[in-house]
């Protein structure tokens, strides 16, 4: 990991500092050195004008499981929308989104699926876009994005496209996000019986599931059984049945 900077000038003549100090709380699964916050709270709030500068310390920190953790200091400071501009808007959804991106890495999203259809999830997650981060990382950062303020998808799907350009997303990476955004809110409806089919991928089965398991209130252990059979039958058809039965991530 990148080096962490403990002078509190640095991050007001370079605010993106702020992402790289969000990226050593989730990796450490811990909070930043107290001599530090206590410095950076009485100091001017930090304006990060140039989204594409703090990239390197974004990856980092999507990069790694306990990303919530760091997106979670980044929005209550309102940095992650000067970062992403889309995120900003409803309180609800953005701490539902960021509930539903632990959940990614909790693996709540895994129980009662099937082992090949586990195992086709975690072969399609482990290949890595572009040489830089894996699709683990970045169907997270779909599940942050997902079910956005909008009902429309697809015009939601180009404020997000703008954001991620902005901060250095390659082609390759939009897409895989992308792909999950406009078929996230089906995706949901079917896994709670609400829509007959939707367009499922291994991607889009972790997002809604790890919604789904943020959403909780109202939902009986009956529901998620029934959303992971569902993911089950929809995946059937694209697990390979000459691998073993033997799923270990």
């Amino acid at each position: 990991m990148s080096e962490v900077s403990q002078n509190p000038q640095e991050y007001q003549e370079n605010p993106s500092l702020w992402v790289s100090l969000a990226a050593q709380i989730a990796k450490n699964n811990e909070s930043p050195p107290l001599e530090l916050v206590e410095a950076l709270k009485i100091s001017e709030h930090p304006v990060i004008k140039d989204p594409y500068a703090a990239q390197p310390y974004l990856w980092e920190l999507f990069g790694v499981p306990h990303r919530d953790k760091g997106l979670r200091w980044l929005d209550s400071h309102g940095l992650l929308a000067e970062i992403l501009p889309a995120w900003g808007g409803n309180a609800v959804r953005r701490s539902l989104r960021l509930n539903a991106t632990e959940n990614v890495h909790l693996e709540k999203w895994r129980e009662g699926l099937d082992d090949g259809v586990f195992r086709l999830i975690c072969d399609i997650h482990d290949v890595v876009i572009d040489g830089r981060l894996n699709r683990w990382a970045w169907t997270a950062v779909a599940t942050l994005l997902a079910g956005g303020d909008t009902e429309n998808a697809i015009q939601w799907m180009k404020f997000i496209r703008r954001d991620l350009y902005k901060v250095g997303a390659t082609e390759a990476e939009i897409i895989w996000v992308e792909r999950v955004l406009t078929s996230f809110n089906r995706g949901l409806m079917f896994i709670r019986g609400d829509a007959k089919e939707s367009a499922m991928t291994p991607a889009v089965a972790v997002a809604c599931l790890s919604t789904l398991h943020a959403l909780k209130e109202g939902l009986t252990e009956t529901d998620f059984k029934a959303a992971a059979e569902r993911i089950n039958v929809a995946l059937a058809d694209q697990v390979n049945p000459l691998d073993n039965d033997d799923v270990e991530k």
